[in-house]
């Protein structure tokens, strides 16, 4: 997408990518997670009814997370049904430990991308997630077999050596891209310049070897790019909680309730 531009008056309603938190479970508790955790999943009516929506309003691909998406009792329906019935890609990020083979086996072959979360090499992972980084390369393994697979790389304060390691894991394990996520509180990043020079440093390094993708969050602190918005007034992304609520971010306070589809255009102008 950031390889032509679009005129505006082409431009559909509906925003390029729409994440979907279908649940507020978890069974982890990472200190940096943001993701507002509960018991509520999103019913597997609703998900479907709201794809097929946002496919008719011009949105290209859904991600779907959490909490744990791999923790919702439908997920394997909510994936079939969005692959077979619209046209959007699909894609999933997961920690990966609930990944069974036979969860693996009804999902993948629904899905453009599953996403594994890894913030950095042992003893770090262990300390963030609670189980071993060694219980995530069997699944992360499984998955490449069948699907492509990206990791996902939360990058903390005074930690960028951290993320060159996950790089290193990310050209062994041959996965097909790393987003690089600098850690931040409701949208402002908490690196220190110091970190920024690293982080730019390590780019640069390694940008030729496995490809890497920057969350928005580093616009203005590195000289390596992030998605180029070629139309500035483009719609981009909006997050659907767990709660059936709309919201710019994944982190934002603001929402509009989803529960009256047919508001949905008039809430994304809002």
């Amino acid at each position: 997408m950031n390889e032509f531009s679009v005129p505006q008056e082409e431009l559909d309603i509906g925003p390029r990518s729409v994440s979907i938190a279908i649940t507020e479970v978890c069974n982890l508790h990472c200190p940096f997670c943001y993701a507002r955790l509960g018991r509520s999943h999103l019913p597997l009516s609703f998900v479907c009814e709201l794809a097929s929506g946002l496919d008719r309003l011009g949105v290209l691909e859904l991600t779907l997370g959490g909490g744990e998406p791999t923790l919702h009792p439908d997920l394997a329906g909510i994936c079939r049904h969005i692959w077979h019935h619209t046209r959007l890609g699909l894609s999933i990020t997961t920690h990966g430990h609930n990944l069974s083979e036979s969860l693996l086996e009804a999902i993948a072959p629904c899905l453009s991308t599953i996403r594994f979360s890894m913030d950095g090499p042992e003893p770090r992972y262990s300390q963030v997630r609670g189980r071993p980084l060694s219980a995530l390369i069997a699944p992360l393994r499984a998955a490449k077999k069948r699907a492509r697979v990206g990791i996902n790389c939360v990058v903390s304060p005074a930690a960028v050596a951290e993320a060159e390691e996950v790089l290193k894991i990310a050209m062994r394990e041959e996965v097909n891209d790393i987003l690089l996520i600098p850690e931040h509180r409701s949208g402002i990043p908490t690196l220190s310049e110091k970190d920024w020079k690293e982080l730019d440093q390590l780019i640069a390094a390694y940008q030729e070897r496995v490809q890497i993708c920057l969350s928005r969050t580093a616009d203005g602190f590195l000289t390596a790019p992030t998605l180029d918005t070629a139309v500035p007034d483009e719609f981009h992304f909006c997050h659907v909680t767990a709660d059936m609520s709309l919201q710019a971010h994944s982190y934002g306070d603001g929402s509009f309730a989803l529960r009256i589809y047919r508001h949905l255009p008039t809430n994304w102008r809002r």
